[in-house]
C-alpha cells in the first residue's frame, strides 16, 4: 500500500517536472525571440555593426555575439563590409543574406495580377504586372496559379528557397478560414480562396490589400500609424504598436466607405458620397495614372485643376483620420506614388481643417507605388519566418 508520503512525493516529482518544462519552454521563446529581434533589426537597418546592435537592441555583447554566431552559421547573415574609421579600429558590418530565402508577394486586383519576387533582407529583386481580368472561371485559377509559377521559375533557381506566396485581395477577409466576405472591387461575397491557393504550388497567405500596402511601410509595421491606401479603390489599415487592428468583425479602417459628401457621387458600393468617389484614382484618371502626372507637371490646366480639388478633398480625409486617431497617416497606393512634389501644399490645405496640431509633418509619402500590397505580403511572410 502508497504511503501518504509516498504519495505526496509523486505529486511533488510531477510538479517540479511541470515547473521544469515550463521553464525550459520560456527559455527557448526567450532565446527565440532575441534572436527574432537581432536579424529583424539587422534586415530593417542593415548593415550594422555589433554594437549598433548592443546599443539600440538592448542587449549584452555576449548575448549579442552568440546569436549572431548562430545566426551565420544557419546561413542567414554575413559580414558585409566595415564602417568608416572616426579614428580607431574599423567595425565590421553585418547584413542579411538576400538570397538565403525568397518570399513571392502577389497583389489581385479586377483587372491585374502584380507581383513581386523579395529577397530575405527586404529588397525587391524584380517584380511583374500582367493584365489578368478576374473571374470566376477555372480558365482564370489555372492562367492565376500558371503566372505565379512562371514567375517564381523564372527568377528562382532552388524551390526550397521560397517562403510561400502572399496574396493580397481587396475585400474583408476571413483570413483563418480563407475566405472573402465581400469584395465590392471583385463584386463577390463569400468566395472560398482555397481554389485559387490549390493552383500555386507554394504555402499561401492571404490578407487584405489594404493591410498589406501598410506593411511595406517601416512606420507601420513597428509603431503606431494609419496607412490611407490610394489606388483604383480607396482602402486604410490601422497599427497600433505594429499590430494591425482588424476590429470585432475584421471590417476595421473601411475610410474608402466612410461619407465624405452627403447625397455626393454615386459610389461602386451603393451609396452616394463615399471618400471612394472623390479619392480613388479613378477621379483623376480611368487607366493611365502616369500620363495624368505629365500632365499635371506640364502645366494642363485641366489636370492641374482636377488635382487641386483632389488635394482638398484628400486634405479633409486626412484631418478626419488624424483628429481620429491621433497618429502619423502614411498616404500610399498608386495616387501615393505622386504625391511627393505637392505634399507641403496637401499639408497646408490640412492645417486648414485642422483645430489641434501646430504643424502636419504627420503626413507621410508612401514609400511604394504599384507594388506595395505584393512587397507587403512578401514582407509578411519574412516576417514569420524570422519569427
Amino acid at each position: 500500500m502508497t504511503s501518504h508520503g509516498d504519495f505526496d512525493k509523486h505529486l511533488l516529482g510531477i510538479l517540479l517536472k511541470e515547473m521544469g518544462n515550463k521553464m525550459e519552454q520560456s527559455t527557448v521563446a526567450a532565446r527565440k525571440t532575441i534572436k527574432n529581434t537581432i536579424i529583424r533589426y539587422i534586415a530593417d537597418e542593415g548593415p550594422v555593426s555589433r554594437n549598433d546592435i548592443i546599443r539600440d537592441c538592448g542587449f549584452s555583447l555576449p548575448t549579442v555575439l552568440q546569436k549572431i554566431k548562430e545566426l551565420a552559421e544557419c546561413g542567414l547573415i554575413e559580414e558585409s563590409g566595415q564602417s568608416e574609421s572616426n579614428g580607431g579600429r574599423k567595425a565590421r558590418l553585418l547584413s542579411v543574406v538576400k538570397d538565403a530565402r525568397y518570399a513571392a508577394g502577389v497583389n489581385i486586383t479586377a483587372h491585374h495580377l502584380e507581383m513581386v519576387l523579395v529577397g530575405l533582407d527586404g529588397t525587391v529583386l524584380t517584380s511583374k504586372r500582367v493584365r489578368l481580368l478576374f473571374e470566376l472561371t477555372h480558365s482564370y485559377y489555372r492562367r492565376f496559379g500558371a503566372e505565379i509559377r512562371q514567375f517564381i521559375n523564372e527568377n528562382v533557381c532552388d524551390a526550397e528557397k521560397i517562403l510561400g506566396v502572399g496574396i493580397s485581395v481587396p475585400g474583408i477577409l476571413d483570413s483563418a478560414n480563407k475566405i472573402l466576405l465581400k469584395s465590392h472591387a471583385l463584386q463577390l461575397e463569400n468566395f472560398s480562396l482555397r481554389e485559387l491557393e490549390a493552383t500555386v504550388g507554394y504555402p499561401v497567405l492571404f490578407e487584405n490589400d489594404a493591410n498589406a500596402a501598410a506593411f511595406s511601410e517601416k512606420g507601420f509595421r513597428n509603431g503606431t500609424a494609419f496607412y490611407l491606401s490610394l489606388n483604383y479603390t480607396v482602402g486604410g489599415s490601422f497599427s497600433v504598436n505594429g499590430k494591425v487592428f482588424g476590429g470585432q468583425n475584421n471590417k476595421s479602417s473601411e475610410i474608402g466607405h466612410t461619407t465624405l459628401v452627403p447625397g455626393g457621387k454615386q459610389c461602386y458600393c451603393g451609396k452616394k458620397g463615399c471618400v471612394d468617389s472623390y479619392c480613388s484614382a479613378k477621379v483623376l484618371a480611368e487607366d493611365n495614372l502616369e500620363e495624368f502626372f505629365r500632365s499635371v507637371k506640364a502645366g494642363d490646366t485641366e489636370c492641374r485643376k482636377r488635382w487641386d480639388k483632389y488635394l482638398e478633398n484628400l486634405a479633409v480625409v486626412i484631418c478626419n483620420l488624424r483628429i481620429l486617431y491621433d497618429c502619423e497617416i502614411i498616404v500610399g497606393g498608386h495616387v501615393g506614388g505622386y504625391l511627393e512634389p505637392d505634399l507641403q501644399k496637401l499639408r497646408l490645405l490640412a492645417m486648414e481643417q485642422n483645430p489641434f496640431d501646430v504643424d502636419a509633418s504627420f503626413i507621410k509619402c508612401g514609400r511604394y507605388r504599384w507594388e506595395a500590397s505584393a512587397y507587403g505580403m512578401a514582407l509578411h511572410l519574412i516576417a514569420q519566418f524570422f519569427s
